[in-house]
């Protein structure tokens, strides 16, 4: 009967009759669970493409009572994305509660295009909350005793909703429209679920800010077969670069304003993509270009390695001769020998010798001098030389 119903003049009727009073919950069977259909919630998604049903089927829809059955779920998520945004928004606080179902269904990938849908109609705050709860990073329970006890403290598997492709599907191709109607607040949002993921990602007590041991699950900001494309991290990381250079282009604040509210967020992944938006984005900031190539923490620090090289090859040449003379002057003081020191004792009982001492001085040099060799000046040419011969 529900199924050949193509008229919207049955709705009130059946609605008078009490028909869309109660959806049917989901159903254990021998310890399966079954998720029977609804034909009314069917009946309802269809009319919603009717103009002139649409505000009879929204308030039907919304007075329906919260039910576990997740085809009722997908029913009137389709039910919202043929509405109005401006009726599609009312859905927002019961759509939330459908998140957490832990059947696996095409819920995540409606709800993925209610974000949109919302969005380019102009219901920004209910696009932006939808997509905060549904791309939310849970932390690992297990963490929380982590703390109590260090020598069974596992590392943390962070957890999100549904699947990782799904994830990564639903961050590139919806959310991120929002770029052209809310970017600074999706960016803020982005970086909210990086700085989760960084968090949750820590074995509790064992690293503090802001060490985060991006440079090895994350090894290149930019697209690198490196990468470890399996992880929320990575696909957090990727998001926030791409909205980080789309805003850094477009927005009339510029990479000036992107560098320092990413380098406001402390782990070191943040100021790594903040390197990575300077490379990129950074000829319209030259005063802060300069302040981060002439950074001897950035230089020294191995976290920041890979984005500062690419920086200082990029940029060394439109540096001022002053600039890049103190960069140069940071490479001749050379590295932590300190710190060389004391990690070699500790890793073989001994001290190094003076001759493996230099060697180390000798390599740390090279490196720093690596990406900008032919931009050296002569003098500095020649020992960059020698560098390469002797080691």
């Amino acid at each position: 009967f529900f199924d050949q119903l193509d008229s919207p003049e049955w709705i009130q009727p059946l609605a008078e009759r009490g028909f869309f009073k109660m959806a049917p919950p989901l159903e254990n069977e021998g310890g399966s669970v079954r998720a029977p259909g609804w034909p009314e919630s069917r009946y309802l998604a269809r009319m919603a493409k009717v103009p002139s049903a649409q505000n009879m089927v929204c308030n039907i829809a919304l007075a329906i009572p919260d039910t576990d059955n997740v085809r009722v779920h997908v029913d009137l998520s389709e039910v919202a994305l043929s509405l109005p945004p401006k009726m599609a928004v009312r859905f927002v606080p019961k759509v939330l509660k459908w998140i957490e179902s832990p059947y696996p269904t095409l819920l995540p990938d409606k709800l993925g295009d209610l974000v949109a849908h919302l969005g380019g109609g102009g219901e920004i705050d209910g696009a932006l909350i939808l997509a905060r709860c549904l791309l939310a990073v849970l932390p690992d329970p297990r963490r929380e005793d982590a703390g109590k006890n260090e020598a069974i403290s596992p590392i943390p598997r962070l957890r999100i909703h549904f699947d990782l492709w799904t994830y990564r599907e639903i961050v590139v191709k919806k959310v991120f429209l929002l770029v052209e109607v809310a970017g600074e607040s999706l960016f803020k949002l982005l970086c909210d679920l990086l700085e989760a993921a960084v968090e949750y990602s820590r074995r509790r007590g064992v690293e503090e800010k802001p060490d985060d041991y991006s440079w090895i699950w994350r090894p290149a900001i930019e697209d690198h077969e490196q990468n470890h494309p399996h992880e929320v991290t990575d696909v957090l990381v990727t998001a926030v670069r791409d909205v980080s250079e789309r805003l850094a282009q477009s927005s009339e604040k510029g990479a000036q304003w992107i560098v320092g509210a990413l380098e406001e967020r402390h782990w070191v992944v943040f100021k790594r993509i903040a390197l990575h938006v300077l490379r990129k984005w950074g000829d319209a900031a030259g005063e802060l270009l300069a302040s981060r190539l002439c950074d001897s923490n950035l230089l020294r620090d191995p976290a920041y390695r890979h984005e500062y090289a690419l920086l200082l090859a990029d940029s060394y040449g439109r540096l001022s001769q002053d600039n890049q003379q103190k960069i140069l002057a940071i490479i001749e003081a050379g590295p932590d020998l300190d710190g060389y020191l004391r990690s070699r004792e500790e890793m073989t009982g001994r001290r190094p010798s003076e001759d493996e001492v230099q060697n180390y001085r000798l390599h740390w040099q090279r490196d720093r001098l690596a990406p900008i060799a032919g931009q050296l000046p002569p003098e500095w040419k020649v020992r960059y030389e020698a560098m390469v011969r002797r080691i």
